[in-house]
């Protein structure tokens, strides 16, 4: 994943759209692994 900061990984503009929604569903997946 090509993007800003480790823990929001936005990217350019262009991701801004159903690809961001994606991102931040996977992202916060991802997290609540890390924090159970």
């Amino acid at each position: 994943m090509a993007g800003g900061g480790p823990i929001f990984p936005l990217g350019p503009p262009l991701n801004f759209g159903p690809e961001l929604r994606l991102k931040t569903r996977l992202i916060s997946q991802y997290l609540r692994l890390l924090w159970t």
